[in-house]
């Protein structure tokens, strides 16, 4: 076997290698600081330890939810909280098995519930959530994170339909009023 062919052979199997350990793991929301392939793998966030204050997202203290994206990749994610990026860490959510097939069109989203206050965190904390995948194939660990203001529990939209409602009698019963007088 000659040198070109000896070349190209480990060069396919370096390719094959590389993309089943690449999940291109993406922090969706809340904003994440960075993201950059080659540094991903650093702990605790991904070669961005700097707080990105430009990109400071409200979530909230319970019933949070962070949105990940994969091109493809299967393993573990979960999510850590921590006052800054120093850590400690605390786990905030339950483990994601993400299970995405090499080739797919889109990708996949997945959501996944937050709780801060797991880790202590209070209305009106700053801090750091961090998105962690461990893949099964190549034991590649990625890491990603985003800089957070913890904030009241979100309101559902029906609570909010329901004082908009509220909000509209108010108004109109005063509007009633003003015109009886």
């Amino acid at each position: 076997m000659n040198t070109s062919k000896t070349f190209a052979v480990f060069f396919v199997l370096f390719l094959a290698f590389i993309s089943s350990t690449n999940a291109h793991l993406s922090l969706v929301a809340p904003k994440r600081r960075g993201s950059d392939e080659g540094t991903m793998t650093e702990a605790p966030c991904g070669g961005f330890s700097v707080v990105n204050t430009a990109a400071i997202s409200d979530f909230p203290v319970t019933d949070g939810v962070a949105t990940t994206k994969f091109e493809d990749g299967n393993g573990m994610m979960y999510f850590n909280y921590a006052p800054t990026s120093d850590g400690p860490f605390m786990p905030v959510s339950d483990n994601v098995t993400i299970n995405v097939p090499e080739g797919s069109n889109d990708g996949a989203q997945f959501q996944t519930n937050i709780t801060l206050s797991l880790a202590n965190a209070k209305v009106g904390d700053s801090g750091v959530l961090q998105a962690i995948y461990n893949s099964t194939s190549g034991n590649t660990t990625w890491y990603q994170c985003a800089d957070i203001k913890v904030v009241n529990a979100k309101v559902s939209a029906d609570a909010r339909a329901i004082g908009a409602d509220m909000l509209a009698s108010l108004i109109f019963s005063f509007a009633s009023l003003l015109m009886i007088l």
